[in-house]
């Protein structure tokens, strides 16, 4: 069993981090591993919720049964069973102008060859930064759809002084990612 960590900082607020963690359809865009939801019950992943996600990996198709503990503005919290089993939480705090993203991922082995070397496939994603990569494409996700609410509705300076901005480029924080490790490392 190991468990490995990463963190990242996301230009958006808590909420919108959430809203991405928990979405099904945009699990596909910042997965590195390409993984969908393919069965969920209800329109998005909450506390108490079911779904089945599947994925391939070193050329496996692989499906875990995942349950969800928690999912609020605080954390995401679940476990999913498969070849492998995953203990995985997102943690999300205020920080800034936007929010500071820590990830754990601990990894559980089965009895079995076959299950052995996906566990040793999932290591090794995880050990060449696939956590890394998946918090950064989860920050470009919660960026890229914070962008698209705020083009959708008109501006405070629109609405009350009916101008736009003049053309200058709207700042934005970078999304910085931390340096992903294994526990105990």
């Amino acid at each position: 069993m190991r468990t490995w960590r990463a963190q990242t900082t996301v230009s958006a607020p808590p909420a919108q981090v959430l809203e991405v963690l928990t979405a099904p359809d945009a699990l596909a865009r910042w997965s590195p591993v390409g993984f969908e939801v393919e069965d969920l019950d209800g329109d998005r992943l909450k506390a108490g919720s079911r779904a089945r996600v599947g994925g391939r990996l070193g050329g496996q198709r692989l499906q875990f049964d995942v349950d969800v503990f928690q999912a609020d503005r605080e954390r995401l919290l679940l476990h999913a069973d498969g070849p492998v089993g995953m203990d995985v939480e997102y943690t999300i705090s205020p920080s800034g102008g936007g929010s500071t993203v820590e990830a754990s991922i601990t990894v559980h082995g089965r009895r079995g060859l076959a299950r052995e070397m996906i566990r040793r496939a999932v290591h090794v994603v995880l050990a060449v930064g696939g956590l890394e990569a998946a918090l950064a494409g989860l920050g470009r996700e919660v960026e890229r759809q914070a962008n698209r609410q705020s083009r959708s509705r008109p501006s405070r300076s629109r609405q009350s002084r009916g101008r736009a901005n003049c053309g200058r480029p709207q700042a934005r924080a970078p999304s910085r990612l931390g340096v992903g490790r294994e526990a105990g490392s």
